[in-house]
This record gives C-alpha cells, structure tokens and sequence, in this order.
C-alpha cells in the first residue's frame, strides 16, 4: 500500500506517495551522500508517485550518470533519487529525513545498513562509521 508523505519549504510544497519497504535504510559513504548526510530507503521504480509540486524539483547527476538526484529548486533538498543497476534494476533512495509524518521513536528505532560506496563494495559495511 501507499503513504503519503508531504514536504514544505520555502513555499515550494511537494507530495508524493511512497510504498516503503520494512527493510532497511542505508547510509554510505561516497563523498556526495556522506557529506549532505543522505540516509536513504530503497524502494522499487512503482513505489513512488509525485501527486504534486514536481514544478519545484530539478535534477542532477555526476560521475557515471547512473542516479539521477531530485532536488527542490527552492531550498535546495533532495527529497530522493532514481537509480537503475544490474542487481536492482529501476529503484528510487527516498532520504529518511523528507518523510514529515515519521516520528522520532520510529527514526531511532530504524535498522541502519551501512554501504561502502567510497571504495565501490556497496554490498559491505566500510571499515569505519563512527563519523557517519
């Protein structure tokens, strides 16, 4: 099923329905994500409809092109991502802190898996994360 989740800024609303998984999130640290502090659910490529304020997303991309970034052209956000890879096919990263109707009980309770995108082994925890 989907929940709505909703997001204002800057009189730029957005809102998009997100059928979340009850996996994990994930945390890796690749320059771009680590430094913004991206804590990111996975979701699959029909999970996600934006119903409104897409107006106010641009995008962008860097290195092999392979996510394509949404940010809200007024404050700067990035409310989530769409991917496409070999093992996972179309996918979207939904970033934790956009979601306005999670509780703070339900983002300390949040099982966290940790990516090592810096050295490229996305399916192992980096050495180090105490930083992230």
């Amino acid at each position: 099923h989907f929940a709505a989740f909703s997001t204002s800024w800057v009189n730029a609303p957005q809102h998009w329905h997100i059928a979340m998984p009850s996996g994990e999130g994930g945390n890796h640290p690749i320059s771009f994500c680590a430094k913004t502090r991206f804590w990111k659910a996975f979701v699959d490529e029909n999970a996600l409809r934006v119903t409104s304020g897409s107006n106010y997303l641009t995008e962008y991309q860097f290195g092999s092109g392979t996510i394509v970034h949404f940010f809200c052209r007024t404050c700067g956000v990035k409310p989530f991502g769409r991917g496409e890879t070999a093992d996972m096919g179309v996918f979207y990263a939904i970033n934790i802190a956009c979601l306005d109707d999670l509780m703070p009980d339900e983002l300390l309770n949040a099982p966290v898996e940790y990516q090592d995108g810096r050295h490229d082994h996305w399916e192992r925890q980096p050495a180090e994360i105490r930083h992230l």
